[in-house]
């Protein structure tokens, strides 16, 4: 598990292809990198990897599948491009953002960036199958970092988020370098799933006018 604090934002030293796995070779500070053992966790652009390489002080290495890779914005990263690191939460430790998985619903597109005096707020796509977890003030993850949803439109024509990233956010993580057309990571909030999920599968078992009155109320 994951809290979508960003550790580190590092550069990808090499990449390379063998039969079915992507290998992405990611540089880390000292203490990042020297605290995690091989078979650890970590969060790369909100991609749960496991590190594979013994511990060391100059670089992190991961084995990609191809699942991944046409799931998630690694399938596209190359040398020098810099990604967001965390390491796995730890019981006990002070719980920053939110609780996520590391598991990639999505990538979403950057529409359109809007400067708010010293903060941006950013528009991204929204596929249909996720717009029922994506809710107003609700969490996202986007590339890893928790962030909270500032505004949402809804459409026949497709539909759409926002958030606001404030100076501390856009120099701490690769969402201070994103442009129009780039590609994000998207993990939904995993309680707003079940509670959506939860109260959809119920009133569809109840009988129609029982789930009628209910709706009509909301």
């Amino acid at each position: 598990m994951f809290t979508g604090i960003i550790e580190a934002l590092s550069s990808v030293r090499a990449v390379s292809d063998a039969a079915g796995v992507r290998q992405l070779v990611v540089e880390a500070p000292f203490d990042f990198a020297t605290s995690i053992a091989a078979g650890d966790s970590v969060s790369v652009n909100g991609v749960c990897l496991t590190r594979v390489n013994a511990a060391s002080s100059g670089s992190l290495q991961f084995d990609v599948v191809q699942e991944t890779l046409s799931r998630s914005n690694l399938g596209a990263v190359q040398q020098g491009d810099r990604v967001n690191l965390e390491r796995a939460l730890r019981f006990g430790e002070r719980l920053g953002g939110h609780l996520l998985a590391g598991h990639v619903w999505s990538t979403e597109t950057c529409l359109a960036i809007e400067q708010q005096d010293e903060n941006r707020l950013v528009w991204f796509s929204l596929a249909a199958m996720h717009v029922p977890y994506v809710l107003h003030k609700g969490f996202v993850a986007l590339d890893g970092v928790s962030l909270t949803v500032a505004r949402i439109e809804r459409g026949e024509g497709g539909s759409k988020f926002a958030v606001t990233l404030i100076p501390e956010t856009r120099q701490r993580t690769r969402l201070g370098e994103i442009c129009e057309g780039d590609h994000v990571n998207l993990e939904v909030d995993a309680q707003a799933q079940a509670i959506v999920d939860t109260v959809t599968r119920v009133l569809a078992e109840m009988p129609e006018n029982i789930a009628g009155q209910i709706a009509s109320k909301s």
